[in-house]
């Protein structure tokens, strides 16, 4: 399959100040301009998944505000929710591995009200090839997430959100995940990347790192803010 030259996806800034959900996150602040990749990167149970389906519109906020291209939250989460394109954030979002690719791809099609040329066009922008007799468990780790990205970027969201990036990838494979956002991102929309560890130093990205809280969350102080930073981690 070959790279097509995709249309352009015009992106929107994503910013937020003093976000909270109780018990999961507290205080976290930061501006993402239109078209640029930020990725949230901390440990398992440091709130990743939360803060991005917050952005998304599509988890309740405790404290604080955002804006998604002048929609506030809260307050405009149906208008944030239409920008916005989760790709994949599980539980919440994600592909029932016991379905086969091809049965994925017509799910997408029909949900998401897409033409087969445009998810076609999709696959190929992405440079995927893949058996459509498969199972989705028996994919790849970088193979299911790109599949989850070319989907979602076939809608031409405004805002693309993709949880676990790195989860499962070995090297290799995980810096072709990184090349596959990238490759989105120079489309013109924004992303919200979610992972574990910090891309590989050949991508350029701006990070925020998220810190684990303690499994006394309730009881205990929450953390300092989290912090965007640009190649740094948080003082």
């Amino acid at each position: 399959m070959t790279a097509s030259v995709a249309p352009s996806s015009p992106g929107l800034p994503v910013r937020a100040a003093s976000l909270t959900v109780a018990g999961v996150f507290d205080g976290v602040d930061l501006a993402v301009d239109a078209g640029e990749l930020l990725v949230i990167h901390g440990p398992g149970r440091s709130g990743r998944t939360t803060l991005l389906l917050t952005l998304a519109g599509r988890h309740r906020i405790t404290a604080g505000v955002a804006e998604v291209g002048g929609h506030w939250l809260p307050g405009d989460e149906a208008a944030v929710r239409r920008a916005v394109v989760v790709a994949q954030a599980e539980p919440a979002v994600g592909f029932e591995g016991r379905l086969r690719v091809r049965e994925v791809l017509e799910e997408a099609r029909l949900v998401n009200r897409l033409r087969r040329p445009e998810v076609e066009e999709a696959l190929a922008f992405f440079e995927l090839d893949v058996p459509p007799a498969l199972l989705v468990d028996e994919l790849e780790p970088a193979t299911r997430t790109l599949l989850a990205v070319a989907l979602a970027w076939a809608q031409r969201p405004a805002v693309l959100v993709v949880d676990d990036a790195d989860r499962g990838c070995p090297p290799l494979q995980r810096r072709a995940v990184w090349e596959g956002l990238r490759r989105a991102q120079a489309t013109g929309c924004t992303l919200l990347v979610g992972a574990q560890d910090r891309p590989h130093p050949v991508v350029p990205t701006r990070s925020l790192l998220m810190p684990r809280l303690t499994d006394d969350r309730h009881r205990r102080p929450l953390p300092p803010p989290a912090r965007v930073t640009n190649g740094e981690e948080p003082a």
